[in-house]
């Protein structure tokens, strides 16, 4: 999908987990949730109106979804019911998910509405990446400078994982819809789809080179594939290192 090619160790795509580490509650605790929570929406629509520029510089295509989640981002209604939540003393990341519980419980009730339903994965997708942005988790860290790999991306990848600076992305035979060339290209690092079976013979921590030219994945390299790759780096940056 995104030409280059790419040397690094295979980490999966994360998320947050399912009992997040929290304080206990307290006066002080909830008005440092509160305050975690405003930060990571500050931090969250800042991150998506960058995008949005990038998107347009670029001239993107399918990225009118930016413009689905700057509007969540900006709903009060939305920011004030996470802070309510919050200062009630359920900590930020039950806060959070409660909100994207509602939502989807309200998009599903009424009607099986496509974009509804599309929506309430948008605000669940994003609840996510706030919570992570708030709360720092380290059991989801990503390591820096590694070849992601998944069944899709999301906005919450644009927002959260891009801050381990991946040097390549590989996505199995899953990776499917209209956004997913998209954010590959907000990436914009090189990568490879449609890649199947993928999770039966690579693991976290394997050596990977990724040949987006080509559409190669390596895993486990040999020597002289990895001199290879870096003599034609050589040779591409013009360097004599």
């Amino acid at each position: 999908m995104i030409a280059g090619r790419a040397l690094g160790a295979v980490a999966a795509l994360r998320r947050p987990p399912s009992h997040p580490q929290e304080g206990t509650a307290s006066e002080e605790g909830t008005k440092a949730d509160t305050r975690l929570i405003k930060g990571a929406f500050e931090v969250a629509t800042k991150a998506i109106r960058s995008l949005r520029t990038k998107a347009n510089q670029l001239n993107v295509k399918e990225s009118a979804f930016l413009g689905t989640y700057l509007e969540l981002l900006e709903d009060m209604r939305f920011r004030e019911r996470a802070l309510e939540l919050a200062q009630k003393g359920q900590g930020v990341a039950p806060s959070l998910a409660q909100v994207a519980r509602e939502v989807t419980r309200t998009a599903i009730s009424f009607t099986r509405d496509p974009f509804l339903e599309e929506r309430a994965k948008d605000i669940e997708d994003l609840c996510d990446a706030l919570t992570m942005l708030a709360l720092n988790d380290r059991r989801t860290a990503l390591p820096t400078k590694s070849i992601l790999l998944g069944d899709a991306l999301t906005v919450f990848d644009l927002l959260v994982s891009a801050k381990a600076q991946p040097v390549g992305i590989i996505l199995s035979d899953r990776a499917a819809g209209p956004r997913t060339q998209a954010l590959l290209r907000l990436l914009d690092v090189p990568s490879v789809i449609d890649v199947v079976g993928v999770f039966r013979w690579a693991s976290d921590g394997d050596l990977a080179l990724l040949d987006g030219d080509h559409g190669l994945l390596i895993i486990n390299p040999t020597k002289s594939e990895i001199a290879s790759l870096r003599e034609a780096r050589r040779t591409n940056d013009g360097s004599t290192k």
